[in-house]
């Protein structure tokens, strides 16, 4: 029920039998993963988990335990739920381009160094190798996604809030005009999932 996962969720639907797991009420189970393990109904062939504390520009002096509460903890309830109602044969995690720490750079690859020191990518980084392991031990097959940033219909954060400005009639200059973003539109994480 989350930004990404809200674009996702009708384009999922359209191939795969799902079931959503999040805070808001609109999901078939409802419940906040940073405090509790949830009872799932049944043993699902395929979990994708983009449910997470996203960054944020302004900081808060709770913020490393926040994004530790709902990224690190809230992805080992999710493991614990899993184990009890039977492990998936597929993981998909929606990770984030942090966790390599780097400011600029073309053509990053999956082998390159994780040193991400902002408290948003550390617990990324920490939910990364928690999940390798538990994937590992449990035999599960594990893909993670490290998109930069997600674009789609009404982002929230800095990116929605730059559209509303230029909705408004407001021109933002970044970087003195020469700063360059890498993004990914959410709906083409879907054909993502589908090859994984």
């Amino acid at each position: 029920s989350g930004f990404v996962g809200s674009i996702l969720l009708p384009l999922l639907c359209k191939e795969y039998d799902v079931t959503t797991l999040g805070r808001g009420m609109v999901n078939d189970i409802a419940l906040d993963l940073a405090v509790d393990v949830p009872t799932l109904p049944d043993c699902f062939d395929i979990v994708l988990h983009a449910a997470g504390k996203t960054y944020v520009r302004h900081r808060s002096k709770n913020e490393w335990q926040e994004f530790y509460d709902v990224n690190v903890q809230g992805t080992k309830n999710l493991c614990r739920a899993l184990e009890l109602s039977g492990v998936p044969g597929r993981f998909v995690y929606l990770s984030s381009v942090a966790v390599y720490g780097c400011v600029e750079g073309e053509e990053i690859t999956e082998d390159a160094h994780l040193k991400g020191t902002h408290p948003y990518a550390q617990s990324k980084i920490m939910a990364e190798r928690y999940l390798s392991e538990w994937c590992a031990v449990h035999g599960v097959a594990l893909t993670i996604l490290r998109p930069a940033l997600i674009a789609g219909p009404d982002p929230a954060g800095n990116l929605g809030a730059m559209i509303r400005g230029l909705k408004r009639g407001f021109y933002f200059r970044v970087g003195n005009g020469v700063a360059r973003k890498s993004m990914v539109m959410a709906q083409d994480i879907v054909s993502l999932v589908r090859v994984t």
